[in-house]
């Protein structure tokens, strides 16, 4: 969490900015906790502005799975590295959480999205027009640890 912080406020030239989960400052990524349905909401902070915002929430019914929503970086600081670093962070945190995968959804017109997430060795595993919204969206997942090839347990949880 201390070098996401520093490299945050070297791409921004600023002495300090603040790392805050659900409104409260966070210190270290073993201090973040979420699980049961419910969303968290991540932002960063300098003196000014809210620099950047995401939310995780676990896969309803599948405790392995978490999701990766609503990522946006304010558009005084966009074009610096800075999304590949927050979505860098958002994995550490959902590893750190226990979760053994990541899923995003983008739009595929946001090519600066897509880059980061192949960059970031996401991938694409479903591509469907949103019927309400008539978005072509693509969903993406990324494991977080490595998994053994044999490991066949069908008897455990999602």
């Amino acid at each position: 969490m201390q070098q996401i912080k520093k490299d945050i406020c070297e791409i921004l030239n600023i002495d300090s900015c603040d790392i805050r989960q659900d409104g409260e400052s966070i210190n270290a990524i073993s201090n973040t906790q979420f699980d049961n349905g419910e969303a968290s909401f991540f932002t960063i902070h300098n003196s000014e502005y809210r620099i950047c915002q995401f939310y995780l929430i676990e896969l309803y019914g599948c405790c392995g799975v978490c999701i990766l929503s609503t990522l946006s970086v304010h558009l005084n600081y966009r074009h610096k590295g800075l999304g590949t670093l927050f979505v860098e962070l958002a994995e550490k945190i959902a590893k750190e959480a226990g979760y053994t995968t990541l899923l995003v959804t983008d739009q595929s017109f946001n090519t600066k999205t897509r880059s980061i997430m192949a960059k970031r060795n996401y991938r694409d595993v479903h591509s469907f027009r949103n019927a309400r919204t008539g978005n072509l969206l693509n969903i993406s997942i990324k494991s977080l640890i490595e998994i053994p090839e044999n490991d066949d347990d069908d008897e455990s949880d999602y």
